[in-house]
């Protein structure tokens, strides 16, 4: 985004108020003067900026509005998070390095006084003495003084009068002219029904994956509660045992927590964006990351206008969110296809691929070896040069590859993600026995010291004897044990979250599955069945109503009044924009032209001479 652009976009918004909080492009030319290509290229980074929104009205024209202002959820952690995070951060660091001198230095100093106390004892008893006093409970022992060891993510068409559905007639008379438009007709209905079947191909890959999706969530999470439809909790394990330098720390603070990304969900969109043909809606936003569908219409009108992208608006009334700036790539796999399959009619050597992407030979290799393993290519010996030769459908090939083929994905749905709870102690279970082991006898040894030191007693006689001999180290061994415990409690609290918002996510899941059919109507029983709630599992059953109205609020949904209330005693629910803005957006991608946004033939090169 351009300087001038962002420098206009208050002013477009003002203009947007001052026309009662929603203005067409024609109102916001008037009102500010400025010519329309300016106007697009700011508006939806003004509108992202103050929470405003894009609406279509039945004529498919674009209404920019901030009369209703939504606040884009954020990423990141907030201010008094961050303030908490950084506090404990410092309170570990200050522990330990403390803790390291007190289970390990006190250690050594215990065991230097329990060895001169044993030779002490061993002496006076060599001695003998008229003290025979009983030192089991630590009394008066009289002049012994001895106690103190005692103790440890269509078509346009209108007819006209010559019959024609997308071409303009100029004459309806000669034999050559309908010639002519009929074998258009027959050309155009032959892509229609490839899209038709290609459309179904992929409308089954999404099944199949998503029914897959459901049974791994089964088997891993299932065995749950009612209140959470029956999905349980997975715990972390530590598998990895940490350098013993480390190991104190996270027996006490657990494993360390990986990074915080704040672009991730970003970073998510896009990939997503680019793996469907550039054309994202709100409700595929829903499904990468679960938020509410107005919030996340929000994020993704951020998103676009932040890396370029625009708005589109389907022949339906749906808004689609344009990305055609990722189509256009240096390195895509369709791209190096569609060129060998094109210019070196599906043959290629190794050093024509290098000097086309201007890489070295043997990164052009394992390009080659990689595409050739994806779409069944072959390698022949010609010559003295590896040359690999491609079938005709590779490009198709790499499509169905990516759709089916998970690992192949650069981008997580929302279902993908669930929570786990993550483990309490960061040392495998059978690698911690030293560690306690030592934190027991400081613990055991500096309890009785400070005993002692409560009682009046005195080991050495030295100032500050007792916070140095018994109080800090007493401390530091029982906070060896309880901050574990104390963050067991409190991660059990939080548990109770995750398994909510994982059991909210996976029945995401299942509605998207079953607006994937012919309607955008989803009963009780049907969520059910694709979820496997046992007709018997009264609780869970009533848990999944309450959190379907949830989630058709969330995602404007509602209850269909005309059906009423199923024979077993459910309701019917329709979710009439998710369902119009997945179908509509499909029919946009099968008409995505990729070659016209492929990059061509490079005409000058910065690092070639003139």
């Amino acid at each position: 985004m351009s300087e001038a652009a962002s420098a206009i976009g208050p002013e477009l918004v003002e203009a947007i108020r001052k026309a009662g909080g929603r203005a067409t492009l024609g109102d916001l030319i008037q009102a500010t003067a400025r010519p329309a290509a300016e106007i697009r290229e700011a508006i939806l980074q003004a509108l992202s900026l103050v929470g405003g929104h894009v609406a279509v009205d039945d004529n498919g024209e674009l209404i920019y509005s901030v009369e209703r202002t939504r606040a884009v959820p954020a990423d990141v952690v907030s201010g008094w998070d961050r303030f908490w995070r950084g506090a404990y951060k410092v309170f570990k660091a200050a522990f330990i390095a403390s803790l390291t001198v007190a289970l390990v230095g006190y250690f050594i100093i215990y065991l230097v006084l329990l060895v001169a106390l044993l030779v002490a004892s061993i002496a006076v008893a060599a001695q003998g003495g008229d003290c025979d006093c009983d030192c089991g409970d630590c009394g008066d022992c009289g002049d012994c003084g001895g106690c103190d060891a005692c103790c440890a993510c269509g078509d346009s068409c209108v007819p006209n009068d010559c019959g024609d559905s997308c071409f303009a007639c100029v004459t309806c008379g000669s034999d050559k002219a309908k010639a002519k438009r009929q074998e258009l007709r027959d050309a155009q209905a032959d892509r229609r029904a490839k899209k038709r079947q290609k459309k179904a191909v992929l409308k089954a890959g999404r099944g199949a994956r998503r029914r897959v999706a459901l049974t791994k969530v089964r088997e891993r999470f299932g065995g749950g509660k009612p209140q959470h439809l029956g999905f349980s909790l997975v715990q972390d394990e530590v598998a990895e045992e940490p350098p013993k330098l480390q190991a104190v720390y996270r027996y006490i603070f657990g494993p360390p927590e990986a990074p915080a990304d704040p672009r991730a969900r970003e970073r998510n969109i896009l990939a997503f964006a680019k793996a469907h043909r550039g054309r994202v809606t709100a409700s595929d936003a829903v499904t990468l990351t679960g938020l509410p569908i107005d919030q996340a219409d929000a994020v993704l009108l951020q998103v676009a206008s932040r890396y370029d992208g625009d708005v589109d608006v389907t022949e339906d009334g749906v808004i689609v969110y344009t990305f055609d700036r990722l189509l256009t790539s240096a390195a895509e796999d369709d791209d190096v296809l569609g060129w060998i399959g094109e210019t070196k009619g599906g043959e290629v050597r190794v050093a024509e691929l290098a000097q086309r992407l201007q890489i070295p030979a043997a990164a052009a290799l394992a390009r080659l070896q990689h595409l050739s393993a994806l779409v069944g290519g072959r390698v022949e010996a010609r010559g003295g040069q590896t040359v690999f030769a491609f079938p005709a459908d590779a490009r198709a090939r790499i499509d169905e590859v990516s759709e089916r083929n998970e690992a192949l994905r650069d981008y997580t749905f929302v279902w993908d993600r669930l929570e786990t709870s993550p483990a309490i102690v960061g040392v495998p279970a059978g690698k911690r026995g030293w560690i306690v082991g030592f934190n027991i006898l400081n613990l055991v040894l500096s309890t009785l010291m400070s005993l002692m030191y409560l009682a009046g007693e005195e080991l050495l006689e030295i100032g500050g004897e007792q916070w140095l001999m018994g109080y800090l180290p007493a401390l530091f061994s029982w906070g060896v044990f309880l901050i574990p415990l104390t963050r067991s409690v409190a991660q059990t609290l939080r548990d109770r979250g995750r398994r909510t918002r994982n059991a909210r996510r996976v029945l995401l899941l299942a509605v998207f599955h079953a607006l994937e059919e012919d309607d955008d109507r989803v009963t009780t029983e049907e969520l059910a069945g694709v979820l496997r709630i046992g007709a018997d599992e009264h609780k869970v059953r009533r848990r999944l109503e309450v959190m379907l109205g949830d989630m058709a609020r969330e995602l404007e949904g509602s209850i269909d009044e005309e059906q009423g209330v199923t024979e077993a005693g459910g309701f019917t629910w329709t979710f009439r924009r998710v369902f119009e803005e997945l179908h509509a957006v499909e029919r946009e991608r099968l008409s995505v032209d990729l070659d016209a946004l492929a990059l061509t033939e490079v005409v000058y090169d910065t690092a070639e001479p003139m």
